[in-house]
This record gives C-alpha cells, structure tokens and sequence, in this order.
C-alpha cells in the first residue's frame, strides 16, 4: 500500500513521536509497502530550529516532505496561530492532490485541525484514514485553558467527532481514552485500537558522552521529571515535597526539559540547590541521565488522565527507573504502577505523600533493585520497540487485506 503519515514534528525533531514516527515508517517501509511522511522543518524546541534539513530526502526508503514554517517563539503568539491552520492547510492540498495514496495516518499535531484536515482529504480521494491520537483534544485544550472558550471549544469537538467518525480506525494509547471517546455523543463504536507507545531506541549512530554537568554524584538519591514542563503535571507539589525533605542533603530533585511552566517551577524552588534545572536534551543524552535516576516522575492535573497517557512512562521503564506517580486512583495508570511493582502511585497534590514515598524508596536499596528489574521486564514484555511496530504493522495488515476484499 501507498501510506503518507503526517505529524508536525518529524525526526530529528525531538518530541518522543517525532523519532516513533520514523521507526513506524522504517517498518512498515519493510513490510513492504511505499510510505511518505508530510512534517515541518524542526522547530519543537529552541534549539531544533538550529537544524534546517532537507526540504525533500528519502531516508531508509521512507520519502520526506518538510514544509517551512514561520518561526515561533513564547512572546508572540501570532505566528504560531497562523502555523495552526497553515500546516494543515498545506497538507490537505498536498493529499488531494496526490490521488494515489492507499492510507493517510494522522497524529494529533496541531491539535484536532490536523486530523480533521486528513479526514477529510482522505474521504475526497477515496483513501483510508487511520487517526493516531496521541492525547484527545479538544479536551486536553480544555484544561490547559487553550480551548476554555466554550464556541471555540464545541466547535472543535464537533470537529474532532467527524475526524474520528471517518477514520477507518483510531488508535488511542489507553482504556481511559477509549472510555472518553465514549461519552462522546455520536462517535462511532467499532473503529478503536489501543496500541500505546513503545520506548525509543537511539537513532544516533555515535552515542554521546553525558555532560559531567548532568551526571549523578556518588550517594545522591535523584527524583527525574524528564519531558515537556506544561501546566498538566502539578510539578509544584513535588518542589513543596523537597521542602519537606530539607534535612535530606543527598536527594536531589531534576528538571529536564523545557516548557510553559518552567520559570514558575523555578521561582518557587526560590535557590533551592538541592532543585536543579536542566535544559531540554536529545534522546540518546536524556536516557542516560533517566538510567542514572532513582525514581522517575509522572504527574498529571485531576481529569488530564482520561485524554492522555504520559510517554515518559516508558522512558523511564525502558532504562530500569522506578517510577513515581501522582494520579487519580481511579486511573489506568496509578492501577498499572501498583499491579505491576514498577514504583509508587501517591493521589496527586499531596506532598507529605510524595515525600514519605521518596523516604521509603531512598530507604529500602534492596526493594528498589527489584522495583528497577520490574521496569525492565515490563518495558521489554508490552512496550518494547519490537512489540509496538509489530502492532502497528498488524494493523496496516488488517487495512489491507480489507482493501483487496473491497477490490474483489
């Protein structure tokens, strides 16, 4: 089959589905089908859009389009709104322009007009549509206050109910998201496949010494949030967690990454040396130092559970790090953690609950390196790289064998 995958962000942009999507195009490229990925230049952090690649490439057999964007920064919001629309605009003629092409699979980026765009392209040329969502908007918008106007926000539902109602199937990451897609008035109840996201391997070819800058101390317990610092994870509760932790001098608490809430995580750490920042890195680096971590943490906002499922949960498992979640009870998620001994579930917003955990943790060596030998069974029983591109390919499999029924 002709497959076109589309993402904003494509490798060796840095987002976790920017290097998934070039795994899945290497794969099914050997499963023998023609694959195409529509992306734009990097640009999802500051230092990505040092890099200007190639405008067209084919790389391991799998054809690159990357479209120019206007170049985006926090202080003006404009160019970023017009790249909203502008990215999926060019896709959409770039689709039906392109008659040929079997299936179009569209993650969610840019949020919903992305999927939308496809859904519809696909429909006029005939193709099939797969929607990958990453995360389900317009509700994650919703709580982060990005879709909070309530025209705005309907609009984009009604929007994201058609995208999905066309969709030959919808790939979502957890039992909560399909739970959620439910209770959407009139969604279709036949097309959803869970398949969540696999750890990454490193697609560098020379693997990159860590900075000394980053690298542990001897006897220093490290708690790591790796990943995009937003305002879904309540990081302040785990800052507060290290104030109640102040006569513990070797527990360090590490910031990786960058992101909207990063200035205020930093001024309510106020100094505090025993809270370090460190900027956004690429993978091969950021595994290394979450292999270095003692406990890796996944938080999220009351609700953002049910439309979301964390990828840095498999970062951390991959590279053996237990983990420590603070999430509803109710979730997926905190359930997984507990079942499978892979860490500790705390309810969220509660910081004397997060530092007696990172106590009992930094207490207990040998409960740990069972914990650790837990991550890295799980990692490598449901979410190995191997294990999620196989799914995937079953998936294009089941597309088309329904494709050649249709031509019978």
């Amino acid at each position: 089959m002709r497959i076109l995958l589309v993402h904003r962000y494509f490798w060796p942009d840095t987002p976790p589905y920017a290097s998934m999507l070039l795994a899945i195009a290497r794969k099914l490229v050997n499963d023998g089908h023609q694959v195409e990925v529509i992306s734009s230049q990097p640009s999802y952090k500051s230092v990505d859009m040092l890099s200007k690649e190639s405008s067209e490439e084919i790389i391991d057999g799998v054809k690159i389009k990357r479209i120019s964007l206007f170049q985006e920064n926090r202080r003006n919001s404009i160019f970023r709104l017009i790249n909203f629309f502008y990215f999926p605009l060019r896709v959409f003629f770039y689709i039906c322009f392109n008659k040929k092409i079997d299936v179009v699979m569209s993650s969610t980026s840019p949020p919903v007009v992305t999927g939308f765009s496809c859904a519809i392209a696909a429909k006029i040329i005939n193709s099939k549509f797969v929607y990958h969502c990453m995360d389900l908007h317009p509700e994650i918008g919703f709580i982060s206050g990005e879709f909070s106007n309530p025209f705005i926000y309907k609009m984009l539902l009604k929007l994201d109910l058609i995208s999905c109602n066309l969709a030959s199937i919808v790939v979502i990451l957890s039992k909560d998201m399909q739970e959620s897609l439910l209770r959407r008035p009139g969604i279709k109840q036949d097309n959803f496949k869970i398949i969540n996201n696999f750890s990454l391997s490193i697609l560098e070819s020379v693997k990159q010494k860590i900075p000394s800058k980053f690298k542990k101390k001897e006897n220093t317990f490290r708690i790591l949030f790796a990943g995009n610092i937003g305002r879904f994870q309540m990081l302040e509760s785990f800052i507060d967690a290290m104030d109640l932790l102040k006569n513990f001098h070797d527990i360090e608490l590490v910031f990786l990454g960058e992101g909207a809430a990063l200035n205020s995580l930093k001024k309510r750490a106020d100094g505090n040396k025993r809270i370090k920042f460190f900027p956004h890195q690429k993978l091969n680096i950021a595994k290394q130092i979450i292999s270095e971590s003692d406990l890796g943490i996944v938080s999220l906002l009351n609700d953002v559970y049910k439309y979301a499922f964390p990828s840095k949960t498999m970062a951390y498992l991959s590279e053996g790090c237990p983990l420590l979640v603070a999430i509803e009870s109710k979730s997926e998620l905190f359930r997984f953690v507990v079942t499978n001994k892979i860490g500790f579930s705390v309810l969220p917003n509660n910081p004397n609950l997060i530092a007696n955990s990172i106590i009992y943790a930094k207490t207990s060596p040998k409960l740990m390196e069972k914990i650790s030998q837990n991550c890295m069974k799980v990692s490598e029983q449901q979410f190995s790289e191997s294990f999620g591109l196989n799914e995937i390919s079953h998936l294009f499999q089941e597309l088309t064998i329904k494709q050649n029924v249709n031509k019978l």
